[in-house]
């Protein structure tokens, strides 16, 4: 039997391998956000009293930082509050994109904006707290108009009457109360009717089965303004700090729409519409923002060398810490609505449903002919 030769260096290989791999695919570290930086004093550490003062106050700020990072803004939370926010930014203004209410011959011009949620969010500034849902919110200025008025008779089996084309555009940044926002959106999309409407004019009209679909871009980012305020005790020591910050999502959103919706119109002024999408999204949410704040502190020990106990600089930064999430690839959705109309005048309003758990409510002026 010929045995075979001992190859120390494919061993080696092999070991470096494994160990790569289970290191690669082992549970990943927990990033905190907060940390008490650039820490001085003007104790004199040689001296044994001065420093067990010193490091007393290090314990203390050892244990503010994980007061913070495993509890208050704890990565559990941060993951949540993504995660929320890649719910609410799939398919962020699906209400507005084509007009499911107006059964028009020539175009409709849309003015509107929809706000979705993810959880119950609080617009609260209060300390010592994160948010625990998430939102977006955009509006969006749509112009739609029939193929066939645009010259186009028919592409194959598309007729063109029964094509409505739409374009829309929108970008808005406003502070409301301790939330800022801020919000850019844009698409092109296409309505079928792929079954035409029937009825009369003036009791009652099914106004035909449309399906839609198309390109855009939506983006969020919602800023909350909030504060931090902790103290503690050890011993004879104490050390406080307060900050204010302001934590930011920013959601951007590819998606494509893909939906079949119907309405009816009654004596007509009156139109209720409702409809289904499985839409293709897109995109991420991540959290941004960083801060600093002040800290004191104080000893009730006596006889020591300077005023300068314990110094640092309390430091938040959510940017590194690299928290985001993927926004679902398909997004479910369903939508009723409403529309009144004062001859060419309407208004309207619609809500969603994801099946993410998502809501959505939209709301709208138009003009449709």
């Amino acid at each position: 039997m010929k045995l075979k030769k001992y190859r120390p260096a494919t061993e080696l290989s092999l070991a470096v391998g494994l160990i790569s791999f289970f290191v690669a695919n082992s549970p990943a570290q927990a990033v905190g956000v907060f940390s008490i930086k650039s820490r001085t004093t003007g104790l004199d550490k040689t001296n044994a009293a001065e420093l067990a003062v010193y490091d007393s106050f290090g314990t203390i700020a050892d244990a503010l930082e994980a007061t913070i990072n495993d509890g208050i803004l704890s990565e559990t939370l941060r993951t949540g509050l993504t995660t929320h926010f890649a719910k609410a930014g799939a398919s962020p203004d699906s209400s507005l994109f084509v007009d499911r209410a107006s059964d028009f011959s020539v175009t409709s011009i849309t003015t509107g904006g929809q706000f979705n949620q993810s959880g119950t969010f609080n617009f609260s500034s209060s300390a010592n707290a994160m948010p625990s849902a998430g939102a977006a919110g955009q509006g969006s200025v749509v112009i739609g108009i029939k193929a066939n008025k645009l010259g186009i008779g028919s592409i194959g089996p598309i007729q063109g009457s029964r094509l409505s084309l739409y374009a829309h555009f929108f970008t808005f940044s406003q502070a409301i109360s301790v939330v800022n926002l801020s919000m850019t959106n844009f698409g092109l999309d296409a309505q079928y009717a792929i079954v035409p409407g029937v009825g009369t004019s003036f009791l009652a009209r099914w106004n035909g089965l449309h399906v839609a679909s198309g390109f855009n871009y939506s983006s969020n980012t919602i800023a909350l303004t909030s504060s931090l305020t902790q103290s503690s005790t050890s011993g004879t020591e104490t050390v406080a700090f307060d900050m204010n910050y302001t934590l930011s999502s920013k959601t951007s959103t590819f998606w494509v729409p893909v939906e079949i919706s119907t309405s009816a119109t009654l004596l007509s002024f009156m139109t209720f519409s409702t409809g289904f999408g499985a839409d293709l999204n897109f995109g991420t949410s991540k959290l941004l923002g960083d801060s600093t704040g002040t800290m004191t502190a104080s000893t009730t020990a006596t006889g020591l060398s300077s005023a300068n106990l314990f110094s640092g600089t309390p430091t938040l930064d959510f940017t590194s810490a690299g928290n985001s999430a993927g926004i679902s690839v398909i997004a479910p959705r369903l939508m009723i609505g409403g529309q009144f109309s004062l001859f060419a005048l309407k208004f309207g309003g619609e809500y969603t449903y994801y099946t993410s758990g998502a809501t959505g409510y939209a709301g709208w002026a138009r003009i449709a002919i």
